[in-house]
């Protein structure tokens, strides 16, 4: 994949000289990063904010023809994120900053809030429920809770089991960095697989509360009720109107 994507990058530098999508970098697994902007100030800039709590999307349907399950979860996540938010999710018009769910691709990826333009979030064949939220909370504006400034309170790393090159994805960030709504959540849909990144099927984080396991991600259902706090805070919505589960 990603060298179909060099060679693609290459021949549109060759006529354009220049490609937004060239310029994109991967880190912590699944967060989109352009090379001239800072990650971790993301969710705490007003400008990565989506305008009115409101988040333009486009969806071509004729690329999900051969996965339609796909499109269905798309679909399903952003009406329950609407249901439980003040978030709402709108067909792009003529929007510039807007989403662009694109289904060429293997991967599960996205960027953190709004970045200012046409936007790819990258929803693959493999994506899981719960991953496709994953991915769209990236959007809205948050990134990965075992980052927290925090963490070490709660979570332990196990570096030797993670891959070397994979280290960096587990850097801590510093406070001014990383803006926090609730206490840590070992629900969250935002807190890493205990098995990311193993080199040896050993778990790469584990929880240091007594009687709280950090569960797989196939174990989680879809966003916990902090996950849902937290979007309503970063968004000043009406909690008591809009904080109910699905």
């Amino acid at each position: 994949m990603r060298i179909l994507v060099k060679l693609i990058c290459f021949t549109i530098l060759l006529f354009s000289r220049k490609s937004v999508y060239c310029k994109q970098h991967v880190i912590e697994g699944d967060i989109l990063v352009h090379k001239s902007e800072l990650l971790r100030n993301a969710v705490n800039r007003e400008s990565r904010l989506w305008p009115n709590a409101t988040i333009p999307y486009k969806i071509v349907a004729s690329e999900w023809r051969e996965n339609p399950w796909m499109l269905y979860l798309i679909l399903d996540t952003m009406n329950k994120i609407e249901a439980q938010t003040c978030i709402r999710f709108v067909p792009r018009s003529d929007e510039k900053s807007f989403l662009v769910f694109n289904s060429n691709t293997s991967d599960c990826s996205s960027y953190i809030g709004r970045i200012g333009r046409p936007q790819p979030i990258y929803i693959g064949p493999r994506c899981a429920a719960v991953t496709v939220a994953h991915e769209i909370m990236h959007a809205i504006g948050f990134q990965h809770a075992h980052t927290r400034p925090d963490r070490d309170n709660f979570i332990e790393i196990l570096w030797d089991n993670i891959k070397r090159k994979k280290q960096m994805n587990f850097e801590k960030a510093n406070s001014l960095d990383y803006t926090t709504f609730t206490q840590f959540d070992f629900d969250s849909i935002m807190l890493y697989d205990p098995y990311t990144f193993s080199q040896n099927r050993k778990a790469t984080l584990i929880s240091k509360v007594p009687g709280i396991d950090i569960r797989r991600k196939s174990e989680k259902l879809g966003l916990s009720e902090m996950d849902v706090i937290s979007i309503n805070t970063l968004y000043k919505c009406d909690f008591n109107e809009k904080l109910r589960k699905y």
